[in-house]
């Protein structure tokens, strides 16, 4: 059993995995942060280090590899039945936004490309940075992520590293709503998707679970786009269900925020149907509704 601990704080939430202890003693990184605090293992000992969430800013003992920058050569899809293929990053990056390959099969291949625990640090950091690229790629590279989730080489885990880097980006991705909005609702569909399809110890991470309905709740309220409006009920849709089961008071909150803006009808007219369809939906438990009911929606 992995040891796990998640805990919503403020405007924030925590990460604790299983791990040795840090290099040099640092047994207890401490780690600030207005969104996200994760405590990881290195060593693979299954001794659980720990971290706290509090205030503002950032601090820690996490490292943010940086992408290859060498120009990557176009590539075309072998056949599948042939020998074991092989993709340098710049090959998978190119193959990811060119989708190549099914999120299924690329992961397949990636993970018998790995060969050096640089190459998992690597790969967590391309597809990181591929998804924050538009909402279609973030969805290709959480189910890749989610199936790459335990690949390992050495002491070194993938899904530490990916959750490192949505520890740094988690703050700088809530400031640039306004300032890059199909950046923001990337990362938020990158989120939403990693919380749908990842597991520790075969139960969904509560922590992201409270990330996403802290970023559910940004798309929604005095300002809201019709694009963050439309990624709101999308990804409701998708992870709704879950979040009811795991987060249940902070779903209930965004809820209330989707009332308050049909209310102050801010938005335009069709906007504000999906968002009543919304909470037609939340209000069933996020099941499939009637059909009358959809014909209603689909008409309007």
């Amino acid at each position: 059993m992995i040891p796990m601990a998640a805990r919503g704080r403020a405007r924030g939430f925590k990460f604790l995995l299983d791990g040795a202890p840090l290099p040099g003693g640092l047994n207890q990184p401490q780690c600030s942060y207005d969104g996200l605090s994760i405590a990881v293992d290195v060593g693979g000992t299954g001794d659980a280090t720990s971290a706290s969430a509090s205030g503002r800013g950032w601090s820690g003992h996490l490292r943010r590899p940086k992408l290859p920058t060498s120009n990557a050569p176009s590539i075309s899809p072998p056949a599948l039945a042939d020998a074991k293929l092989s993709l340098t990053i710049p090959q998978t990056i190119v193959a990811i936004r060119t989708l190549q390959y099914s999120p299924e099969q690329l992961s397949d291949i990636c993970r018998e490309s790995i060969t050096g625990t640089n190459d998992v640090v690597q790969l967590a950091t391309a597809l990181h940075s591929v998804a924050l690229e538009n909402i279609e790629l973030a969805e290709f590279c959480a189910k890749m992520c989610a199936r790459l989730f335990e690949v390992s080489y050495e002491n070194v885990l993938f899904r530490n590293e990916l959750l490192n880097i949505l520890q740094q980006e988690f703050k700088s991705n809530l400031s640039i709503r306004k300032s890059n909005s199909p950046r923001w609702l990337a990362f938020a569909t990158f989120i939403c998707q990693l919380f749908q399809g990842c597991r520790l110890a075969d139960q969904p991470i509560h922590a992201l679970g409270l990330a996403v309905c802290e970023l559910l709740l940004g798309m929604v309220g005095e300002g809201s786009t019709p694009a963050e409006i439309r990624c709101l009920t999308a990804q409701c849709a998708s992870v709704g269900a879950l979040l009811v089961e795991v987060a249940r008071s902070k779903i209930a909150h965004v809820m209330g925020a989707v009332r308050e803006t049909i209310i102050r009808a801010e938005s335009g007219v069709k906007e504000r149907m999906l968002l009543l369809k919304l909470l037609e939906e939340y209000n069933r438990g996020f099941t499939d509704l009637h059909p009358d009911d959809l014909l209603f929606y689909a008409d309007i």
